[in-house]
């Protein structure tokens, strides 16, 4: 499943959290992180991190995601569609 512009909670390993402590976000064992999906690609997600009022991209890998939970986006109609 390709996830892009997508709100989405991620659930991290210990690995995980300790990572995303180096760039100052901490996230308590078994709690749900929030975050801004860019896009993602076969090794993980890039999220959109504002670190001191700057807008900084990050990529979560795979390997640190537990489970994920992706909230439900407006879907765009493709093709075509009548009008009147």
């Amino acid at each position: 499943m390709r996830i892009s512009e997508a709100n989405a909670s991620v659930l991290l390993s210990d690995d995980g959290r300790a990572i995303l402590a180096t760039v100052d976000i901490f996230v308590e064992s078994m709690c749900w992180l929030e975050i801004d999906v860019v896009e993602s690609e076969d090794l993980g997600l890039w999220i959109r991190v504002d670190r001191a009022g700057k807008m900084h991209f990050l990529l979560l890998r795979w390997d640190f995601i537990l489970a994920i939970d992706v909230k439900e986006q407006t879907r765009r109609a493709v093709g075509l569609k009548s009008v009147g």
